[in-house]
């Protein structure tokens, strides 16, 4: 059984307050994380690569992105596929303990 994940850039305003927020959303069939973030990256690896930071500095594994790693399936970010081949250098990069 497939459980894609995906990473959608968002603007949220708060009701209350109008103050709007950048913020990563990440998700699958399970769960989801979201990542805020001060300025929304252009590149779609670039949102990825802050997702992989904020999760690790923040040790909330047991997320979309624990079960992304450990499965070694691709992610789409906003629509765009990308495998675990091209993604795994990132992970190695930024998630995996030196």
């Amino acid at each position: 059984m497939s459980n894609r994940a995906n990473l959608e850039r968002q603007k949220v305003t708060k009701i209350k307050t109008g103050e709007t927020l950048n913020q990563l959303l990440l998700f699958d069939d399970y769960g989801e994380n979201t990542y805020i973030v001060e300025s929304i990256p252009d590149d779609d690896l670039e949102c990825l690569i802050e997702c992989i930071k904020q999760h690790k500095e923040e040790q909330y594994r047991q997320g979309v992105l624990d079960n992304t790693y450990e499965s070694e399936k691709g992610i789409s970010i906003d629509g765009t596929w990308y495998d675990w081949e091209e993604i795994y250098p990132l992970f190695k990069e930024y998630w995996e303990d030196e």
